[in-house]
């Protein structure tokens, strides 16, 4: 959860706390070009307010209509899609070509969205899972690399520290491997000796010059031969 999301969900508390009526989107699902990850908040009051984003501004505005009309998410949570392919509740308003989904909720005192920031405080891993049925809510700890699910029944989002990510370990050396990757290793192959780069390097009938040429051939044939200027 980064820190604009985060601020929507203290926000979303402090509304409700006040007496106010707001509706929580979530992104879930999207395709194609979309301004805002999965996971991304944005926030509704009745009132037209809005904290957060999920597009640059057009379904924001579409949501404003229907929040403060009350015709959407009223009392329970609702699945809304935005894009060219558009479904009930939403409307082609963005000129992006890709896909939104959102699950759209009602805030309210069952949302546990204080429990859920003093969890998060106090630096617990938690997942919050919405029955989109009923809209009941529950928290429990979650793994630390929980990331968010969604289908036809439930919300799962992830809050709080995430562990790091693992690092991919190195493989140890194989023994029966060269260390310059040419091929197998061969009894006697030392990557220092002039044996070692011959048997590897050299093709047959060539010889291994040790000095370090001046100038092109100088080592092994005609010496290039500069031109003076007039």
């Amino acid at each position: 959860m980064d820190n604009v999301d985060a601020q929507v969900l203290k926000k979303a508390e402090e509304w409700r706390a006040a007496g106010h009526r707001a509706v929580l989107g979530t992104v879930v699902r999207t395709w194609g070009s979309a301004p805002r990850p999965v996971g991304a908040h944005v926030l509704v009051r009745d009132d037209g307010l809005v904290v957060g984003s999920v597009s640059g501004g057009c379904i924001e505005d579409d949501l404003v209509d229907k929040v403060r009309s009350g015709k959407v998410a009223a009392d329970r949570p609702e699945r809304v899609r935005y894009g060219i392919t558009a479904t009930r509740h939403s409307s082609s308003v963005c000129p992006a070509a890709g896909t939104i989904e959102l699950i759209l909720e009602p805030v309210h005192e069952g949302s546990k969205l204080g429990e859920l920031l003093e969890r998060v405080g106090a630096g617990r891993h938690t997942l919050r899972r919405l029955d989109l049925k009923t809209g009941e809510v529950t928290l429990r700890d979650g793994s630390g690399t929980d990331v968010l699910a969604c289908d036809d029944e439930q919300l799962i989002t992830a809050h709080g520290p995430r562990l790091p990510a693992a690092r991919h370990r190195r493989r140890p050396a194989d023994p029966l491997r060269r260390a310059d990757g040419l091929g197998p290793r061969l009894p006697g192959d030392d990557l220092r000796s002039a044996r070692g780069v011959r048997r590897r390097l050299l093709c047959p009938g060539t010889e291994l010059v040790r000095t370090m040429p001046t100038t092109p051939w100088s080592a092994s044939g005609p010496t290039a031969t500069r031109r003076s200027s007039p």
